[in-house]
């Protein structure tokens, strides 16, 4: 079942200016906010922090009445180089609630985020965008959240811009989740969705799994497959961790030089230098 929301201007004014530079999109602010605020989600999990846009929008929403755990596999912004999450520096009285780790696989956090014995409302998920990505993130999350909680996920149209035509992951996890589906109100290409989880969704992670037979479009090293793999070995069947170990041995990574250049003769187009 699809379910279409539309939620009007929900953020603090004086946040606008830096949410924009972090979600594109005003609409997928207000998506975010809104569905924090109409559900009461109190104990939210953002995986895919960047410059802090998304970190500011769910701390404005809380409203100093929860708590937002973020995690981010690099501790700088890619292209400034920054520290992650910096836009919180500008927001200080936002921080008492919000705690930042990164480095590494988000498994390694998560039973430090739960040590209080309650799982998340709520996750925003916006972290690599090529496989396996978002694939491993999810396994890795879902058994952290409470039954009927809600993950947000961001670019799942990011496929549709000609020069991210590789960028498929976040659409496929969306349809690969078993679960109510809300997309915001307009056309169907928005870049952001949420789910409310199946309340039986762990007798369906197969659906999850078998994402990670896709050809991968980057490298993970063997110290980050081992944390994930110690995390899903918890929480899931022998026949998954089979299904795991058999994808990470095999996992081709597909060369993205294609689309690369591509790209580039785009941009050369747009600046009148391709003769």
């Amino acid at each position: 079942m699809l379910i279409r929301k539309s939620y009007t201007n929900n953020i603090t004014d004086k946040l606008l200016g830096y949410t924009c530079k972090g979600l594109t999109l005003k609409n997928e602010q207000f998506f975010i906010s809104g569905l924090i605020r109409e559900y009461g989600a109190k104990k939210i999990l953002e995986v895919g922090v960047a410059a802090g846009g998304s970190s500011l929008v769910i701390l404005d929403a809380l409203n100093g009445e929860g708590k937002l755990y973020s995690h981010d596999y690099s501790a700088t912004t890619s292209k400034l180089k920054k520290p992650t999450g910096y836009f919180l520096d500008y927001v200080p009285e936002l921080k008492q609630n919000w705690t930042l780790k990164t480095g590494g696989m988000c498994c390694n956090y998560l039973d430090e985020f739960c040590a209080d014995g309650e799982k998340f409302d709520l996750c925003f998920l916006d972290t690599a965008h090529r496989n396996p990505g978002e694939f491993l993130d999810f396994l890795q999350i879902l058994p952290y959240m409470k039954k009927g909680g809600i993950l947000i996920l961001h670019d799942i149209s990011l496929h549709t811009q000609l020069t991210r035509m590789h960028h498929t992951t976040c659409c496929t996890l969306f349809s690969a989740i078993k679960g109510q589906k809300i997309l915001p109100s307009g056309d169907f290409f928005v870049n952001i969705g949420a789910i409310i989880l199946d309340e039986n969704i762990m007798d369906s992670v197969y659906d999850i799994f078998n994402c990670l037979r896709l050809p991968w479009q980057y490298e993970i090293n063997e110290q980050d497959i081992a944390a994930v793999r110690k995390c899903l070995k918890r929480f899931y069947s022998e026949d998954m961790i089979e299904l795991f170990d058999a994808y990470c041995n095999f996992r081709p990574v597909q060369s993205t030089g294609r689309f690369k250049k591509l790209y580039r003769f785009i941009k050369a187009v747009k600046n009148n230098s391709w003769i």
